[in-house]
């Protein structure tokens, strides 16, 4: 069968919800998804042993990531509301912004918690082009129509603001973060939009640096 992984939560000491399906889009009627399945923090490994590729039933494995309250993903580079400046889209599912010199979007996304007492959020920027510069920004809502940012697309709303600069590692992956939201000065209820903007030296496009999808944060107490 198909199968699937039942995310359960406990809503009180003797009850618990189901949360969420999880399910990769990729997999078909006999890939026996959930066969397999580890819990570490916020991440779910899901594997599925009749899982096909190449024609080949050898099985795999999906990383799922749990999405703090008070957070979602926007702004991809998929062309589903504005096209990426040279062609350069990524597929939907991905969740990315517009494809890099490395083959794949750039992506952010938000670890820990909202909350403004525990300040312990944190931004992983990945999918980069190896070590080079990124800048993290924020604006105050969303853009739209994007706009054309260097091989990327803008969607956060002006005016912009800068609120850090790291170098990702060898394998194209910075953090910014914790301390954000204090650093920051934000506030219990208000909603921001982030990106990152990082160098792109892609021959094949206009210009040399990209943006990563989007986040939304809506600051808890």
């Amino acid at each position: 069968s198909a199968g699937g992984a039942h995310v359960f939560r406990r809503t009180d000491p003797f009850t618990w919800e189901c949360d969420d399906l999880l399910f990769p889009s990729e997999a078909r009627a006999s890939a026996a998804v959930g066969s397999a399945v580890d819990v570490e923090g916020g991440e779910i490994v899901v594997c599925g042993t009749g899982f096909q590729f190449n024609g080949q039933a050898n099985g795999g494995c999906w990383t799922f990531e749990r999405m703090p309250e008070g957070a979602r993903l926007f702004g991809f580079g998929d062309g589903a509301t504005d096209p990426c400046p040279c062609g350069n889209e990524t597929a939907t599912v991905l969740q990315q912004g517009c494809e890099n010199l490395s083959g794949v979007g750039g992506a952010l996304f938000p670890n820990g918690t909202l909350g403004l007492g525990a300040d312990d959020l944190e931004l992983d920027v990945r999918n980069l082009n190896g070590a080079n510069l990124t800048i993290l920004f924020s604006g105050t809502g969303v853009l739209a129509p994007a706009q054309t940012i260097g091989n990327g697309l803008n969607f956060c709303l002006p005016p912009l603001r800068r609120l850090g600069v790291e170098s990702s590692d060898a394998f194209g992956i910075a953090t910014f973060g914790p301390g954000l939201v204090a650093a920051s000065g934000w506030s219990v209820g208000q909603t921001l939009t982030l990106q990152a903007w990082y160098r792109d030296p892609n021959a094949a496009c206009v210009s040399t640096f990209n943006a990563t999808g989007g986040v939304e944060l809506t600051i808890l107490p």
